[in-house]
């Protein structure tokens, strides 16, 4: 465990000090974690939504796995014009898609279970 934790921690740091001599490299590789975290992200939501589907509110998940995947594929097809900008838009309306996913989800939960 220590051990472990001590290789995250250097690999860390000489990520951090990486990507502060050279932040266009940085900005690409965000930009490509970033779009691999969406189109994964979209596809937990999307198994999640396929899940839940004979449950009221499931398409809510439904909705944000398909928001999320798609928003993954367009910062990938992007590359390498796609910008900070775009990344900051990408990222807000998937957090509010997310988000509202899982409130609505937990108004549906909220009735089943109380």
């Amino acid at each position: 465990m220590f051990f472990g934790s001590l290789l995250i921690a250097l690999l860390t740091l000489g990520c951090g000090a990486f990507l502060l001599r050279n932040p266009d490299v940085g900005l690409m590789a965000v930009t490509i974690a970033l779009a691999v975290v969406f189109i994964i992200e979209g596809t937990f939501h999307l198994t999640m939504a396929f899940e839940l589907r004979p449950t009221p509110g499931w398409g809510w998940a439904l909705m944000s796995g398909l928001t999320s995947a798609a928003l993954g594929v367009m910062i990938a097809m992007g590359l390498p014009d796609t910008s900070a900008f775009m990344l900051g838009i990408v990222v807000g309306v998937d957090f509010l898609s997310s988000g509202l996913s899982y409130v609505m989800l937990s108004r549906v939960f909220k009735h089943v279970v109380g």
